[in-house]
């Protein structure tokens, strides 16, 4: 028997939920894309053929990749780390005008490498920002649930001026609706302005119109690194430098001088419950709870953050605050791999106290709650769309009751050598491991 995304079932000798905790065997059912069924049992049901049992392997909901540019795939290992945004970003426009620097095709040969590796690695859901739409049609053919964000940039008032016949021309890209569906393969579509270092007020101010009118969700990057708050705040920096040398802009003049980024996206109404607020990796005093009371989930990306040398991530002030933070992995741009799992790692090396429950919400993005659009989502319940992953575990956990933990299981989960064998994106099998037997 064959298993399908639209339909299935079958058992697991352990299960792991973010909100269950974890399971000494679970079994789960599901037709057109939702779960309709799912039971804990130490045993797998008499009539469950022994192809569908999974008695080595750990169940956990799919999980999410709630920040990635998947364009920037060819770029891993080729921009400087550790050296900040600065030099970095000048690094990246060198690279981009230099001959062949991002050819299409073989930009489109790094994504689907890309996307191959956020599948081995249980993703099942991804949401990516579209800055050239390479990685398009392998993300519609992958079978992952996923929005794609287009980047919207226009640092002048004329540019944001020009935004209808921008929109003309990207008309077949906003023509699938904004809201779809949670299943996998089904791809819905946002806008990215990219963050109030390269998008004017006034084009804040669009960009928060037109997602309210359409009913579209948006992303942006916030309060990122030191070079932008240097800019933002007094008009001059490493960001003003690059822009007057790269294309002439005088950058600081067409933004104005003054708010920060958070207080930017907030006057022009775009904090709320359908944006992702990208990195906020330094919130000035104050918008840590200004984030949480908006609604606004924050998108961390530790291993990004790394990467940069930025100063440490304010995880606590938000979590005090309240918000609702998720986990991404920004590209292979400012990144080795695009791993939630390892992104999980860096997050539970940080966040001392947290249950281990709480760094899955992360990974699955059960931790965005309830609230449409972005919540509903990372969980192994009845009724949730059916997004799994089976993990072959490497450390066999206690077999009884009394001795298995959610600890004992997230401590296997995270090790790296654990392999995700199957997921409701390719069920019959991932890469080398197509053919691996499931009997218990």
């Amino acid at each position: 028997m064959r298993l399908t995304p639209r339909e299935g079932r079958l058992w697991a000798r352990w299960g792991l939920d973010p909100a269950a905790g974890a399971r000494d065997g679970i079994e789960i059912e599901w037709a057109d894309g939702r779960f309709t069924r799912v039971h804990p049992t130490g045993r797998p049901p008499r009539d469950l053929p022994p192809e569908l049992r999974f008695g080595d392997h750990l169940l956990t909901p799919g999980l999410l990749n709630a920040h990635v540019h998947l364009d920037y795939s060819l770029l891993r290992g080729r921009l400087p780390r550790g050296r900040g945004f600065g030099p970095w970003l000048r690094a990246m426009i060198e690279l981009r005008r230099a001959p062949g620097g991002l050819d299409p095709a073989s930009a489109r040969s790094a994504v689907t490498r890309a996307v191959d590796e956020l599948i081995e690695d249980g993703v099942t859901e991804v949401w990516d920002v579209s800055s050239y739409g390479w990685a398009s049609e392998t993300l519609r053919a992958s079978g992952l649930a996923s929005t794609e964000f287009i980047e919207w940039l226009v640092p002048t008032a004329e540019q944001a001026g020009a935004w209808e016949s921008w929109l003309a021309s990207h008309e077949e890209f906003f023509s699938v609706a904004g809201a779809g569906s949670d299943e996998a393969g089904a791809m819905k579509h946002g806008l990215s302005p990219h963050s109030p270092y390269t998008v004017c007020q006034a084009g804040l101010d669009q960009a928060a119109r037109w997602a309210r009118q359409t009913d579209r969700p948006l992303t942006i990057h916030l309060a990122e690194s030191p070079e932008e708050r240097e800019l933002l705040r007094e008009g001059r920096g490493e960001l003003q430098a690059i822009h007057e040398q790269a294309i002439g802009l005088d950058l600081a003049s067409a933004l104005g001088v003054g708010p920060s980024s958070i207080e930017r996206a907030a006057s022009a109404g775009l904090l709320g419950q359908a944006t992702l607020a990208i990195h906020c990796n330094l919130p000035e005093p104050g918008e840590a709870q200004l984030l949480a009371e908006s609604g606004a989930p924050v998108v961390f990306c530790p291993l990004s953050h790394r990467f940069f040398g930025y100063p440490p991530y304010p995880l606590e002030a938000y979590r005090r605050a309240g918000a609702r933070l998720t986990l991404g992995t920004d590209s292979l741009a400012s990144n080795d791999r695009l791993s939630i799992r390892a992104e999980a790692r860096a997050l539970a090396q940080q966040a001392t106290g947290w249950a281990p429950t709480q760094i899955l919400a992360c990974a699955t993005g059960a931790s965005l709650g309830e609230i449409a659009p972005f919540g509903g989502r990372g969980r192994l319940a009845s009724g949730r769309p059916a997004q799994w992953a089976l993990w072959r575990l490497n450390q066999t956990p206690p077999p009884s009751r009394e001795g298995l933990t959610a600890e004992s299981l997230m401590m296997d989960w995270m090790r790296d050598e654990t392999r995700c064998e199957r997921s409701s994106t390719r069920p019959n099998g991932i890469g080398a491991t197509a053919d691996a037997g499931g009997i218990g």
